[in-house]
């Protein structure tokens, strides 16, 4: 019980987690000119296809290159 309690509960914390993801998405292109999205092969109408791309790609955490340090605050 348990278990499918915490399975219910990080499948709830990804889709919040994706959807501050494609709402953060959404404002980057929204914000870019037309010539900014053409420069980069999209138009204004190519935003919700890309939206809808990116919520059916399962979202993986970026990884550091082997060797590369971390960076430190300065």
């Amino acid at each position: 019980m348990a278990e499918a309690f915490s399975r219910g509960l990080a499948r709830l914390g990804n889709a919040l987690f994706g959807w501050v993801q494609r709402s953060r998405l959404r404002a980057e292109l929204e914000a870019l000119s037309d010539r900014e999205l053409a420069d980069i092969g999209l138009t204004r109408g190519d935003i919700r296809r890309v939206l809808v791309e990116a919520e059916a790609k399962p979202q993986t955490p970026a990884r550091r290159p082997v060797g590369m340090p971390v960076p430190r605050p300065v």
